[in-house]
């Protein structure tokens, strides 16, 4: 036979051996898919067990969940019923294969898929990812909340495909073809609109459309609120902080003294109750400027320091040293968004920024709206917790505070020479970063430091031995011993008086930030010890240069 003819007969077996591979083609592919989905959310659920604190605490305060009223476990039950449903769908595939029965509505099937992935990327970037500045980045700061959506994804779309054939006789075939329209052009709309912005984007650039990478962590300014938003009737100021508006040195005759902090900068009291606010009122001549927003930590403050904080040319700085999270945090660079993060997509950044831009536009009205805040003397009124802490109610559940409270506890009463390194070598940018600047630091208290029993609660959760002012007895001394200032709150809150029910009272009920009391004992602290630094800067700066 010639070499004509072998290369026919063979190109006859192989169009035979595809005609008799064809029927299977689709249940392989199912195969896989719900092979993946799975495994995917079996992985998934384990990962949600072992991150099952930080997923209480999303229930508990997070936007996205509050309303739904669901109890944490539920994500549990969701992702097991993914899993069981995935297996349920890999033996009717086998079994289909096995009597040699044609997978049936494939197209359908497959566009199903399409909708389900086209809605769980739409809750990700335009419901979890959030803005952090008008430039960005735009990302969603717990990839759990991704991992959950897209195996609860596939559970979705795993029960519609076990339930199609029922789902045929109670609805009719018009309502059926309806939402499949409906979902395509839904998807195809969202899918035209973002390649058309693209388009737009690399022949017609503009502010409004620029996705350049930003160097900053992805944490930074996530938890900053827009200018305007009222915090206890107090509007935030123009770059975000709980605060009045900051002016530089040219327009105030007074000395200027910066705070950076983190959600103890916003607090949980009302601005006048604020120790910022309380330390401002004690000094003579001073502008005490509170900067800072929740989910920040040393890289982060260190970017305050730089670019907004050195901008006003202030007096002194003095930074906020948290023990419950400052010690152990090591934020990391941003990385390249994922496809959960509203970075990917133009379309999703698009519309970020309109909300910025719409926020920003209610920033004058909300100024207009101060004048209806509650005056100082209405404040005990509408929040009688805060003359009287035993009339407070929990911010969260009592376990998922001790929970929170061990694992603080854990991470910073147990030596780890690595993480106070990198606490240190944070430490030491600030420093260099603060150049001529006055530089000073205050360390404040994790609760169970404070109250005695709590830290008995605390130890008994932990199982290795724990050193409780651990975190104190490194960073003091050694703040000390380069020339930085630092007042240590812990001495003077163990020193408050206990209340009837033998416990200080100094932190909200399970919330972890100051109450009124303890704000005020943080105030009367802060307040001499800035009077006592810049005092000495003006004796430094009349002797003059040393020889």
């Amino acid at each position: 036979m010639t070499v004509k003819g072998r290369l026919f007969e063979r190109a006859v077996a192989a169009q035979r051996w595809l005609v008799a591979l064809r029927p299977a083609v689709p249940a392989i592919g199912f195969l896989i898919l719900d092979g993946w989905g799975g495994w995917y959310a079996l992985v998934t659920l384990k990962n949600a067990w072992s991150s099952r604190l930080i997923l209480r605490l999303l229930f508990e305060r997070t936007f996205f969940y509050r309303p739904l009223h669901l109890p944490w476990f539920v994500i549990q039950l969701g992702l097991a019923l993914a899993v069981l449903l995935a297996a349920v769908a890999v033996g009717r595939t086998l079994w289909g294969w096995w009597r040699r029965r044609p997978e049936l509505d494939v197209g359908l099937r497959m566009r199903a898929l399409l909708y389900v992935a086209v809605a769980c990327v739409f809750v990700n970037v335009f419901i979890m990812s959030t803005a952090e500045t008008f430039k960005g980045p735009f990302r969603d700061r717990f990839p759990i909340n991704a991992q959950i959506s897209a195996a609860l994804a596939y559970g979705a779309y795993a029960l519609w495909s076990l339930l199609l054939p029922r789902l045929r006789r109670v609805f009719p075939g018009r309502m059926r073809r309806g939402l499949d329209v409906l979902g395509m052009n839904a998807a195809l709309i969202l899918i035209l609109a973002e390649i058309g912005l693209r388009v737009v984007a690399a022949f017609w650039p503009s502010p409004l459309l620029v996705t350049a990478s930003m160097p900053s962590q992805i944490r930074r300014d996530s938890g900053r609120q827009p200018p305007g938003s009222l915090l206890f009737g107090f509007p935030i100021n123009s770059g975000g902080h709980y605060d009045t508006e900051f002016v530089p040195r040219s327009a105030t005759p007074k000395r200027i003294v910066v705070w950076i902090g983190d959600s103890f900068s916003y607090g949980a009291v009302p601005h006048a109750y604020h120790f910022t606010t309380l330390a401002e009122t004690e000094l003579r001549g001073v502008d005490v400027y509170n900067m800072g927003y929740p989910g920040l930590g040393l890289g982060d403050y260190l970017y305050l320091l730089e670019h907004e904080a050195l901008p006003l040319d202030p007096d002194l700085v003095i930074v906020e040293l948290f023990v419950g999270n400052d010690v152990i945090d090591n934020p990391s660079p941003a990385g390249p968004a994922r496809w959960f993060d509203a970075d990917s997509y133009l379309l999703a950044v698009v519309w970020h920024r309109l909300q910025l831009m719409r926020r920003a536009k209610l920033f004058d009205a909300a100024r207009a709206i101060k004048s209806f805040a509650p005056a100082d003397s209405e404040l005990p009124v509408r929040y009688p917790w805060l003359t009287d802490p035993l009339l407070e109610h929990p911010t969260m559940g009592r376990d998922v505070f001790l929970q929170l409270e061990t694992r603080r506890a854990g991470d910073v009463c147990v030596l780890d020479q690595s993480a106070f390194e990198r606490c240190f070598r944070a430490l030491r940018l600030l420093q260099q970063g603060a150049g001529n600047v006055p530089l000073a630091f205050m360390v404040i208290p994790d609760e169970f430091q404070v109250e005695d029993s709590l830290w008995d609660e605390v130890v008994r959760g932990n199982t290795e031995p724990m050193d409780r002012d651990l975190a104190q007895r490194e960073i003091v001394p050694w703040l000390r011993a380069r020339g930085l200032p630092v007042l240590d709150l812990l001495p003077l809150m163990r020193a408050v008086e206990p209340m009837k029910d033998g416990r200080r009272h100094l932190y909200h009920l399970q919330e972890t930030h100051f109450n009124a009391r303890g704000n005020a004992i943080a105030a009367h602290a802060l307040a001499p010890f800035v009077d006592s630094l810049l005092t000495a800067s003006v004796s430094r700066k009349a002797r003059g240069p040393s020889p």
